[in-house]
């Protein structure tokens, strides 16, 4: 059976918690009203932490709308000041965490040693961590780029068995194509991602790197959003400022809904 399709729209810091109740609402009145078109599609928000508990009870019950969060500490509770625990996150309601973003990398000085953390706090709390990934700069060899995203990979799952990996939703998301124009070209996208397939396959197995979830990110939009999900070997793919007006992020499931009928086992490969 083909994997589920999966269609993210990320907020970062532009929405108020008063526009997120509101974008939650709209979003999960088209998937109540077509749910029997989105059997294979799971659409999540990444949201912002002071709306997640509201958006949460509006949500409640769907099998298909899940929340996330934009970060968490990895411990459960303790001196932390400022920090989110993911143990209560996920007693909000959360179903997936955001892990390893660029702009927390490079803002906030996250190291992969930090990220690897989080990862583990997250499974250890019934929450799918996402994590992100991405060479930080356009590369002349594809090698560069394979280069770069072992040494991530290596570095953030260590300690993480197989069983733990199905937890472990990969965002290939290319730095340079963060708020760009453009996604990055579909070759490109193709390319990387079969590096990663097999990169699971050489560390751990064949059915790992089939069951792994592995979708991208960056400049997706409406207009290049069925291109992209056609890639095989990719699983879905998220969206930020081109996701901010709900009708255009409906869509954009709509989109994966019609790729999701004609899909094959073998496309995530």
């Amino acid at each position: 059976m083909a994997k589920k399709i999966l269609v993210g729209s990320g907020f970062k810091m532009r929405k108020s918690v008063s526009e997120s109740i509101e974008y939650a609402r709209i979003i999960f009145d088209f998937i109540k009203e077509n749910i029997s078109d989105l059997k294979l599609v799971e659409v999540f928000i990444l949201a912002s932490f002071e709306a997640l508990y509201p958006m949460s009870r509006v949500i409640s019950g769907s099998e298909i709308l899940k929340l996330g969060a934009q970060n968490c500490w990895y411990e459960d509770c303790g001196p932390y000041t400022g920090e989110v625990s993911p143990k209560n996150l996920k007693e909000i309601g959360c179903s997936y965490v955001e892990v390893g973003h660029p702009e927390r990398r490079s803002i906030f000085n996250e190291d992969s040693g930090l990220i690897n953390k989080k990862i583990k706090a997250c499974i250890r709390n019934g929450l799918k961590p996402i994590l992100f990934i991405g060479e930080k700069k356009k590369y002349n060899k594809k090698s560069q780029v394979y280069s770069s995203l072992e040494e991530q990979l290596t570095k953030e799952l260590v300690g993480l068995s197989a069983d733990d990996l199905v937890n472990v939703i990969l965002a290939y998301e290319p730095v340079w194509a963060i708020g760009a124009e453009a996604a990055a070209p579909v070759e490109h996208i193709q390319d990387s991602l079969g590096f990663l397939r097999d990169f699971f396959i050489s560390r751990f197995s064949e059915i790992v790197s089939r069951n792994q979830t592995i979708f991208y990110g960056g400049s997706v939009k409406l207009d290049n959003s069925l291109k992209i999900l056609r890639i095989r070997g990719n699983d879905g793919i998220s969206s930020g400022r081109g996701a901010m007006d709900p009708g255009y992020f409906i869509e954009m499931i709509k989109v994966a809904a019609a790729v999701s009928k004609n899909r094959l086992p073998d496309d995530n490969l």
